[in-house]
């Protein structure tokens, strides 16, 4: 977590096997799937133009098995001039160390989706 806080893009990369599946839920401007490593980091690019300041993650819990991390944290958010927690839950695939698929879970999806509303412009935050 610390290199999605830190912005830390090499590190990030380097997790990320090429063909990696990143799937966002809902009806936002994040949702969708994204499918290899340009597309993922252009996902992230993407979080980094709405954001104020980088996210912070609050994990609250991690459980693990020989191929997947399930993550159960807070993500702490600043657009415009609010501050945000949203309960999500990240389910993580790894071959060979490496992240090939991650799906994300929001416990509010109607708080998320106006949060990242579709037609949001690089740090504004919802109307």
């Amino acid at each position: 977590m610390r290199a999605f806080t830190e912005r830390d893009r090499l590190t990030i990369e380097a997790l990320l096997a090429p063909g990696c599946v990143w799937r966002v839920p809902g009806n936002n401007a994040l949702a969708g799937e994204y499918v290899g490593r340009a597309e993922v980091m252009g996902l992230f690019g993407m979080v980094r133009r709405i954001l104020a300041q980088p996210a912070a993650f609050e994990v609250i819990d991690i459980a693990t098995s020989d191929d997947r991390a399930i993550v159960f944290q807070y993500g702490v958010i600043t657009i415009g001039d609010r501050v945000l927690r949203m309960k999500e839950c990240l389910i993580y695939r790894f071959e060979a160390d490496l992240i090939v698929e991650v799906d994300e879970f929001q416990y509010d999806q109607a708080a998320f989706d106006a949060t990242f509303a579709v037609g949001l412009t690089a740090g504004s935050g919802p109307t």
